[in-house]
């Protein structure tokens, strides 16, 4: 069986368990690309998604070398899948999980296709709620995959129609909304976002940390260093551009 998770965080801890034995040894890849943002009408073309898995990997331009070892790894994950029939796809509660296992179900729906929801763990009287898989610690895994669940051939239709849906509307970013996934503007956060930052200046990390630090919404850090440029290049925000090496590291304020 072969282990899918969406992020390398995520596949250390799972990978971590597997050692410990907590987890029974089998192999695991990551899929590496976050299908809630970007285009969506060939999630295959390595060239189609660049622009987002770039700013997963680096949030800046990269050399041409990276690229090419990002490539390789983005095309070593469809090789891997290709040879596999029975699968484990750990999910959470976001809109990244959500769009990632609707479309690997519609390209895995002739297989045996079983889920690990990582959404919360009850100990006791006490519940805790995870946002992402990589939060859940390598002990607690095994807890989680206790439950793991086999899609039934109904599931699987239901799921692969999610995705087509997603793919027919196709913008710029999908989010949770209520209890389902989306379609919506990609200047959906950025009200939010100007709602965050100061008209005095303050570090983009420490607004990039409070943002995702919010119980919602469910973002990557990534994502807001992304939405930041944009507002920034709209004239809604002003950035120093003084570390020109850790952008993260730069000034900004609200002049809007």
């Amino acid at each position: 069986m072969l282990h899918i998770c969406f992020d390398n965080s995520s596949y250390s801890n799972i990978r971590h368990a597997m050692k410990l034995q907590l987890i029974e040894k089998e192999n695991i890849v990551s899929f590496n690309d976050d299908l809630s943002v970007g285009n969506i009408s060939n999630c295959r073309e390595y060239e189609s998604r660049k622009t987002v898995i770039h700013n997963i990997f680096y949030n800046d331009k990269i050399i041409d070398k990276d690229d090419i070892n990002i490539k390789k790894e983005f095309d070593d994950f469809y090789e891997m899948i290709s040879k596999e029939n029975e699968f484990a796809i750990w999910y959470s509660d976001n809109p990244r999980d959500y769009c990632n296992l609707y479309y690997l179900v519609s390209l895995l729906q002739n297989k045996d296709i079983k889920v690990v929801q990582c959404t919360k763990k009850i100990l006791g009287n006490k519940t805790f709620f995870y946002k992402w898989v990589s939060e859940v610690y390598p002990e607690d895994l095994p807890i989680l995959f206790k439950n793991v669940k086999r899609l039934s051939e109904q599931e699987k239709i239901v799921y692969t129609k999610k995705w087509e849906q997603l793919v027919y509307d196709n913008g710029l970013l999908r989010a949770k909304i209520s209890e389902g996934i989306y379609t919506v503007h990609e200047y959906y956060y950025d009200d939010l976002i100007l709602k965050i930052v100061p008209r005095k200046n303050i570090r983009i990390a420490r607004i990039v940390g409070e943002f995702i630090g919010m119980e919602k919404p469910c973002l990557r850090d990534w994502f807001v260093v992304w939405r930041i440029k944009q507002l920034a290049a709209m004239g809604c925000l002003e950035i120093e551009n003084r570390c020109l090496d850790r952008y993260v590291f730069n000034n900004i304020r609200k002049i809007v």
